[in-house]
């Protein structure tokens, strides 16, 4: 069976705990997919929403804690899954780098800025913790259609015009899947192009 890594759960919200059932065919919250692989011993959850951690505990059969440092206090903790809200991550982050963990599993977006990103990113290095974001859509083949266009570019004048790459997306589209939805590409091609404005800058 090899390595079996300890993980804790932070926070309680529906993709921790409650977005499905351990009698759910599909595999929809954290507590699922880590109660589900034989490699994890599930430890429990931290919230400090004492009830919200209790009814979790129940549905999930594990332990709740009352906070990080009571969860660390009797249990050797590998991983630790961050599904908190997003304006709590850097605190939460910035708490567990004092604890000896080889991982920290955090749910999309890292943080609320890149200065705070940047700043943990330091600090978890200098402590050699690794830093997973759980931010799965990177992987879509839009994204990665788009990425290469950008790339191939050079982030220069030379990109093609926004009306050029969003007919290129939806001939694309079109022939994987037999219709084009070319609307549903101009916010993220949007964002892109504002991105790419900002790299010309620098």
């Amino acid at each position: 069976m090899g390595v079996k890594y300890n993980i804790l759960i932070v926070g309680t919200g529906k993709i921790g705990a409650f977005f499905d059932t351990p009698q759910c065919d599909k595999i929809l919250t954290h507590a699922h997919a880590f109660s589900s692989l034989e490699n994890f011993n599930f430890i429990g959850f931290v919230d400090s929403r004492i009830n919200k951690a209790k009814e979790a505990a129940s549905l999930w059969k594990s332990r709740f804690f009352w906070s990080l440092e009571d969860a660390f206090k009797h249990n050797r903790i590998d991983v630790v899954c961050i599904t908190v809200s997003t304006k709590s991550h850097f605190e939460v982050l910035k708490r567990l780098a004092n604890f000896p963990i080889k991982l920290a599993f955090i749910e999309k977006p890292f943080t609320n800025n890149l200065s705070h990103a940047m700043e943990i990113k330091e600090l978890f290095g200098k402590k050699n913790i690794q830093i997973l974001v759980n931010y799965s859509r990177r992987f879509v083949s839009e994204f990665e259609y788009l990425k290469n266009k950008i790339i191939k570019s050079k982030l220069k004048e030379d990109i093609e015009p926004q009306e050029v790459l969003l007919d290129s997306l939806a001939k694309k589209r079109e022939m994987e899947d037999g219709f084009s939805e070319k609307k549903l590409e101009v916010p993220l091609l949007k964002k892109i192009l504002h991105l790419r404005e900002r790299f010309k800058k620098h």
